[in-house]
């Protein structure tokens, strides 16, 4: 004989007495078992969405657009990058160039620092080697310092000269970018070039074309 179990409850007048709980029946329990794991799979699923999505849309960059130097790096990238904010910055050649104000006062800058899409450009060239190419030899026929450097898209160069890195990305876009600290005349740093390259670095990873 299977005997239910009991609750001891007070009833309205204090005295103790016993109450029967009720018995489940094997299609609650079913019901009541398939509700659990319906729920459990449900956070399961909402838990895996909040960690796909929400990290990387957030950490991600606005695409680099190929006929915009704006896009190339982001103003907090540059500021980052070069330890310094950007005051503001301005399209120039069409939109194959841009230049960057650095500091906290456009008025009196602390440097400029200017991105450049050398290919595609306005006018017909050979190509983006070939432009790349074109560009180095004018520079070594212009008595330019220059450094070969290695681990930056398909091929690169520091001109220390003018203080630029110029780099063949990929072989369809070729790029430039420049670093000038204020006063004029003054020189980069070997940990200013070293920020510099980081820089070129991560416009060439974006460059997939």
């Amino acid at each position: 004989m299977t005997r239910r179990a009991t609750t001891v409850v007070k009833d309205p007048t204090g005295t103790l007495r016993t109450r029967p709980q009720p018995v489940e029946t094997s299609s609650v329990a079913h019901m009541r078992k398939r509700r659990g794991a319906l729920f459990g799979a449900t956070v399961v699923v909402l838990a895996g969405l909040l960690v796909g999505t929400a990290p990387a849309g957030a950490a991600k960059a606005p695409p680099l657009k190929v006929g915009d130097a704006c896009t190339m790096l982001t103003d907090a990238q540059i500021a980052r990058g070069l330890k310094q904010p950007v005051a503001a910055k301005a399209h120039f050649y069409g939109k194959l160039n841009c230049d960057y104000t650095l500091g906290t006062d456009a008025a009196a800058p602390t440097g400029t620092f200017s991105t450049y899409q050398a290919f595609p450009s306005l006018y017909p060239t050979g190509g983006a080697e070939s432009v790349f190419e074109d560009e180095r030899a004018i520079n070594g026929l212009s008595g330019d310092t220059i450094e070969e450097i290695d681990g930056i898209g398909k091929a690169a160069y520091f001109n220390a000269t003018k203080q630029k890195i110029v780099v063949l990305a990929t072989g369809k876009y070729t790029f430039e970018l420049t670093w000038k600290p204020a006063p004029a005349g003054t020189t980069l740093t070997p940990r200013d070039e070293a920020r510099l390259k980081s820089l070129a670095k991560t416009v060439a990873a974006r460059t997939k074309h």
